[in-house]
């Protein structure tokens, strides 16, 4: 049974590795930011340029 438990976690830490290898590789790939801190300028502006909703009374 430990042969068994030790077959599948090294299947699934070789199955994780090759799944990172294709994210990253996809991103180079692409060219373009799947995840970014900082949003675009539009963004900011947007956040900024929307009205706020006058406070209750």
């Amino acid at each position: 049974m430990d042969d068994r438990r030790r077959t599948l976690a090294a299947i699934a830490i070789l199955v994780g590795f090759f799944v990172l290898v294709a994210l990253v590789g996809g991103m180079i790939f692409s060219g373009s930011k799947i995840l970014s801190p900082v949003p675009d300028e539009s963004a900011i502006k947007i956040i900024f340029v929307t009205p706020t909703a006058a406070p209750a009374k």
